[in-house]
């Protein structure tokens, strides 16, 4: 069926299409949908569940729902020689029936968001504390990484699990596991590689595979563990609405969340260059995530957010060519290239591409249409350009860099992920440190990222925008490294 469309307002979308409201982050209430991005900064606010919950500071409303939080929190010491994860699991859940699932649903809801806010405020101090690699104090590092482990795994998640089945609370939920997915595993592999590597010390051995976890140790237990930093650290500051800009040697900020990319992937092995004269050669070669970027670019960013929306982007086309070409045919790889340079006098430039298998504006157009008949049908609010999909006059004529705009949506994924990926690299780029994301087609290697940051001193929003975009109106297309739009 066609829909009746104002032609001045499509008309005015397809000139301007970030000035309107992106409908995608929002669910039929409209509440945003990503539990990071439901905190209000300005007043430090949550509107999850269709409900406004002050939680910035301790008002006679929040005092019942602090005061069974503060208990949970003291509830089970962390200590990694003597905890025992059945007796905690247990306890943890006759409190959730006796103190929290008996709370008013006000007094729940903030408990919901404190919940969030403490978990990351605590487990950033624990990962803090984590000392720098010493092989020779590797036990000590070892009781370190237990203790966050068990502070996510067996503290945290049980909790998370259980105010998510409870049906009155969808943040924590996602919360809890959006978090445990990255962090989880890199702690697990780690611990296990360390606890491997001192029992076959205490016996005596000594052999290939002994150096093999003394290698792996050595390369990567700082990096993984800034990694944690980074992630709890992002996440904290993207709830509470605030950001830490600080002149930081761009490739320092990349390098952990890459290294955890390429450790999730088997086959995959980061490599790290100064300059490059020749991406495309780098591109050739499968199985590597190749990040080139000289140390001596520095820039006034946020390490952590820069380095999450990195990791995020990074690790998409491994998993979108997993999902359809890679999956049960392990020798088959592709090649991903991050590549930082300046741009123009006053700016940066990252590029993330690969060699996959790309995203075809009819591929986009077809994926987004289908997208916007399913909301059709549910009876869920349909933005501008899911109307112009649905007619059958305008389909065709939605230009492509619209429809790649999309892809930066809250819930429009092409690789069977959620969508939050792209989105809070969005909001992170663009919302905090006041530049430009786009997503582009490669006509021979794939989709691509490209990332335009101020490289300027100051950290005046205004004076930070006008300097990209007056970089992005001076650059050519054709002079822009690492990519050819179709």
């Amino acid at each position: 069926m066609a829909l009746a469309l104002d032609i001045e307002r499509v008309e005015d979308y397809l000139l301007h299409p970030d000035a309107h409201p992106d409908l995608e982050c929002l669910d039929e209430s409209g509440t945003n949908r990503d539990w990071r991005l439901a905190f209000d900064p300005d007043s430090y606010t949550c509107t999850t569940g269709g409900m406004t919950v002050d939680v910035s500071e301790s008002t006679e409303g929040n005092r019942a729902a602090e005061a069974v939080l503060d208990e949970f929190m003291n509830l089970l010491a962390i200590d990694v020689g003597s905890f025992d994860c059945s007796f905690a699991r247990e306890t943890i859940g006759v409190f959730y029936e006796s103190r929290v699932a008996v709370l008013s649903d006000a007094d729940f809801d903030i408990f919901c968001k404190l919940f969030v806010l403490r978990f990351l405020k605590n487990g950033l101090e624990i990962a803090e504390a984590v000392p720098s690699f010493d092989l020779d104090q590797l036990e000590l590092m070892v009781e370190s990484i237990g203790r966050l482990i068990i502070f996510l795994n067996e503290v945290i998640q049980p909790m998370g699990s259980r105010i998510s089945s409870s049906g009155r609370d969808s943040v924590v939920g996602i919360a809890t596991s959006a978090l445990l997915h990255d962090l989880g595993g890199v702690m697990l592999g780690l611990n296990a590689s360390a606890r491997a590597y001192l029992f076959r010390k205490k016996c005596g051995i000594s052999d290939g595979k002994q150096r093999n976890y003394e290698e792996y140790l050595f390369k990567n237990f700082d990096q993984f563990v800034l990694f944690a930093r980074q992630v709890l650290g992002s996440n904290l500051k993207l709830a509470q609405g605030v950001c830490e800009f600080s002149d930081v040697v761009v490739r320092d900020a990349l390098e952990p969340g890459l290294l955890k990319c390429a450790d999730q992937f088997p086959g995959y092995e980061l490599r790290v260059f100064d300059e490059c004269d020749d991406i495309d050669a780098l591109m050739a070669e499968s199985g590597f995530i190749n990040l080139v970027c000289d140390t001596a670019l520095v820039a006034r960013i946020d390490p952590d957010m820069i380095g999450l929306t990195v990791f995020n982007d990074s690790k998409n086309p491994i998993k979108a060519f997993n999902r359809t070409l890679g999956r049960g045919e392990g020798e088959k790889k592709i090649s991903v290239i991050v590549n930082v340079e300046k741009f123009g006098e006053d700016c940066i430039a990252i590029f993330i591409r690969d060699s996959g298998i790309g995203i075809s504006y009819d591929q986009q157009r077809d994926h987004l249409t289908e997208v916007a008949l399913g909301k059709q049908s549910r009876g869920e609010p349909l933005s501008l350009v899911e109307e112009l999909l649905l007619s059958e006059y305008w389909r065709d004529a939605v230009p492509p860099r619209v429809l790649n705009r999309q892809l930066l949506k809250r819930g429009v994924s092409l690789a069977g992920g959620t969508g939050i990926g792209l989105h809070l690299s969005m909001v992170i780029i663009e919302q905090i440190h006041n530049g430009r994301i786009s997503v582009y087609d490669h006509p021979e290697f794939g989709a691509g990222v490209r990332i335009i940051l101020p490289a300027i001193n100051g950290d005046d929003p205004v004076e930070r925008g006008m300097v990209v975009t007056d970089a992005l109106a001076k650059a050519e297309v054709e002079d822009l490294p690492c990519l050819s739009v179709a």
